[in-house]
């Protein structure tokens, strides 16, 4: 016997245990009881009693504790469902159900690809579910069973992914269009703020001529309270025009005088035979411009001279 009702030592599960079959039924057992550690510890357990219990829920690590196990009984319990993962038994062939709370099956139970006989009587299991199940009154209607429950869960495994595919691709689908009008939100927001700087950039050119036009308003109009004149930008240019013209003026004038007194030093020099005379007065251009002096000019200012005496006399 157990050294207490809701657990066991290794010691009292070897004694249990013989070729392969645990039988742990009617140990006032919960599904916190259930000694996976010990469980583990045994090896290639292929039946499992676990009938007339109190277990209501079995824990998930049970699946896969026992992965050679051949024959689950969980009949007489208060079972209100099965581990989710209960399609990791790959290898069950026979599972007793008989008794329970059970209102539906895990999508996996379709994976029990082994299952060869079931029981699911007395349980408040879906209308779909018990019709598939039958009477299973004898060993060949269980079987039977066990094809149409497996077969049916299957197809509800397909339906239900295919839902959840669909629905993954419409959430996808309207994350990826939440995305765009965002993407779109954020383009017009930029067109917009584009614009609005457009239209003030034209609002300042627009205000511009206006507040220089002022500007000279107030400027004459403080002018005139001293008394003075303000002259129009056009009058300003035109004065700064002009002035630039006399000033080039004034340079072609003092360089035509330069260039007079060079040429009349040199004519000095070189018509005057007491100095040595230099290379410079027998070039050509000096020979012409002292020609050009003594034919021309020369004689225009002795005209005048004698013309200047007459009028004096």
């Amino acid at each position: 016997m157990p050294s207490s009702s809701t657990s066991f030592s290794l010691k009292e599960l070897k004694e249990k245990f013989e070729d392969g079959e645990l039988d742990l039924s009617l140990s006032s057992l919960t599904g916190d009881d259930i000694p996976l550690k010990q469980l583990k510890q045994l090896k290639k357990i292929q039946s499992l009693d676990l009938s007339n219990n109190v277990i209501s829920s079995l824990p998930v690590e049970l699946c896969s504790t026992l992965p050679h196990l051949i024959k689950l009984d969980l009949s007489k319990n208060l079972l209100t469902a099965l581990p989710g993962n209960i399609g990791e038994l790959k290898n069950l062939k026979s599972l007793d159900l008989l008794g329970n709370r059970l209102t539906t099956l895990p999508e996996s139970f379709g994976d029990l690809s082994s299952l060869v006989w079931l029981d699911v009587r007395d349980n408040p299991l879906s209308a779909a579910i018990l019709k598939e199940a039958g009477d299973c009154l004898d060993d060949r209607q269980c079987k039977a069973c066990a094809i149409r429950v497996v077969g049916l869960m299957s197809s509800v495994h397909v339906h239900r992914e295919k839902i959840r595919v669909e629905e993954r691709a419409n959430q996808e689908a309207e994350a990826k269009a939440k995305a765009e009008e965002e993407k779109a939100e954020r383009k017009r927001q930029k067109q917009l703020e584009k614009e609005r700087r457009r239209q003030e950039y034209l609002l300042q050119r627009q205000h511009k001529p206006e507040s220089e036009g002022q500007n000279i308003t107030s400027i004459s109009a403080g002018d005139c309270k001293d008394g003075g004149t303000v002259d129009s930008p056009k009058t300003t240019t035109e004065r700064k025009s002009s002035g630039g013209f006399g000033s080039v003026l004034m340079l072609i004038f003092l360089f035509a005088i330069f260039t007079a007194a060079l040429v009349y030093a040199a004519y000095y020099y070189c018509e005057n035979d007491s100095k040595p005379p230099l290379p410079i007065c027998r070039t050509p251009v000096t020979l012409a411009v002292r020609d050009y002096i003594n034919n021309n000019v020369k004689p225009l200012i002795a005209a005048l001279t004698n013309g200047f005496h007459r009028t004096a006399d």
